[in-house]
C-alpha cells in the first residue's frame, strides 16, 4: 500500500454517503488480505493496488449506504402502514360512533350536519288570553318538554324547542331529509297536541 494518499478518496466517499468517521467499510484484516492479493498479481505496479483497495472498500461503503437506505424505506413504508391503519380504524370508530348517537346528540356534536327552520304557532293560539295560551303550552310541552323530546326523538330532529317570547318552534333537521315532509308531520302533530290540551285546560276549568 502507499502511504501517502491512499485512503483520500475512501475519505471523501465516506463524508458523500455519511457514513462517519469510523465507517471504512471493510475490517482491517481484510483489507490487508486483500492487499497482499493484490500485491502479489501486481508488485510492480502499487499504484494499481491501491486503486484497486480504493475501489473495493468504497463498492463496500456503497452497498453499507444503499443497505442503510432501503432499510430506512422500509421502516419508513412500514411507519406509514401503520399511520395509515390506525387512521382508517380511527374513522371507521368514529363514524361508528356517529352512527350510534342519537339525533340531539349529532346535532350537540356535529352542528353543521343540521339546518334551522322555525314554525309560526301564534295563529293556533290566537283566540286565548296570554297567560292561558302560555299554560296550554306548558301542557303541551309535557312534563319537563318531554313531550318535545319525544318529537325529538320520533322525527330523528337536532333539536325542536318552543321560543316563549317570540312563540314559534325551532326545528334543527339533518341536512338531507326530507324537510317539507318532516315540517308537514311535525306541524300536524302539534297542531293536534295544542287542540288537545286547549281542550283539557277548559275541562279542568269547569271542574
Amino acid at each position: 500500500m502507499v502511504a501517502t494518499g491512499f485512503f483520500d478518496e475512501v475519505m471523501a466517499n465516506m463524508v458523500r454517503l455519511g457514513l462517519g468517521h469510523k465507517c471504512v467499510g471493510v475490517s482491517w484484516a481484510d483489507i490487508s488480505d486483500a492487499d497482499e492479493a493484490f500485491t502479489k498479481k501486481h508488485s510492480d505496479n502499487p499504484e494499481l493496488v491501491d486503486s484497486l483497495l480504493c475501489k473495493l472498500i468504497i463498492s463496500s461503503q456503497n452497498n453499507i449506504y444503499k443497505s442503510k437506505q432501503e432499510l430506512q424505506k422500509k421502516k419508513e413504508l412500514l411507519e406509514k402502514t401503520e399511520f395509515l391503519e390506525k387512521s382508517k380504524l380511527l374513522e371507521k370508530t368514529e363514524l361508528q360512533e356517529k352512527k350510534e348517537l342519537q339525533s340531539w346528540e349529532r346535532c350537540a356534536l356535529y352542528p353543521e350536519e343540521f339546518e334551522e327552520f322555525e314554525m309560526k304557532i301564534s295563529h293556533l293560539l290566537h283566540h286565548l288570553e296570554p297567560k292561558v295560551s302560555k299554560k296550554v303550552m306548558a301542557m303541551v310541552s309535557g312534563y319537563k318538554g318531554g313531550h318535545f323530546k319525544n318529537y325529538t326523538k320520533w322525527y330523528k330532529l337536532g333539536f325542536f324547542y318552543h321560543d316563549k317570547k317570540q312563540n314559534i318552534i325551532q326545528i334543527r333537521i339533518r341536512k338531507g331529509d326530507d324537510v317539507g315532509s318532516i315540517m308537514n308531520m311535525l306541524y300536524h302533530a302539534l297542531k293536534k297536541n295544542i287542540n288537545h290540551n286547549i281542550t283539557k285546560y277548559f275541562q279542568k276549568k269547569k271542574i
